[in-house]
């Protein structure tokens, strides 16, 4: 008997050790997985403005366009 108590406890050793290096593991693969989140966040947030700062660059233009356009029109 005294054999058998030595292998279960063993084998609950082997079956801590493995799920401790499971959780050890899945953490690791979560931080991994909130740093790649974080910057590709990061990189849409400045993809984001950099549109909106062309779209006002744009619209300014236009507007600018137009102006001529009709100065353009009224002297012609």
């Amino acid at each position: 008997m005294g054999n058998l108590d030595t292998g279960i406890i063993s084998l609950l050793i082997a079956s801590g050790t493995l799920l401790l290096s499971l959780l050890t593991l899945a953490r690791i693969q979560r931080m991994r997985l909130e740093k790649e989140y974080r910057l590709r966040n990061e990189e849409s947030t400045r993809i984001a403005s950099e549109t909106h700062q062309m779209r006002t660059e744009l619209n300014a233009l236009k507007e600018q366009i137009r102006e001529l356009h009709k100065l353009l029109t009224e002297t012609a």
